[in-house]
């Protein structure tokens, strides 16, 4: 196992920085991270969501990748299967 590998977080609902479990685990490690957010077409339409939603989302997104620039990492912005999209970044990234 590599001990430099970094740590992939994956941001669905729970957009926050502050209180947020899985990305306070993946900082404590020490290693870099990856975090990603991932519109999945399938589970969520685009056209069946409202322009306020939409609007929210952009803008949470935003404000997400600010914060998270803090920490020296930028959000990756991915849409499609979740599964296939993240299989693809720990190949390329060697994350776990």
């Amino acid at each position: 196992m590599n001990q430099l590998a970094p740590s992939i977080v994956w941001f669905r609902q729970d957009l926050r920085v502050k209180d947020n479990p899985a990305l306070r685990e993946a900082l404590e490690t020490g290693m870099p991270i990856i975090p990603i957010y991932i519109w999945n077409p399938r589970e969520k339409p685009r056209e069946k969501i409202g322009k306020a939603s939409r609007w929210w989302l952009h803008h949470s997104l935003t404000r997400l990748d600010k914060k998270i620039s803090t920490y020296g990492s930028r959000l990756i912005l991915r849409s499609g299967n979740p599964r296939v999209t993240l299989q693809k970044l720990v190949r390329a990234t060697g994350a776990k």
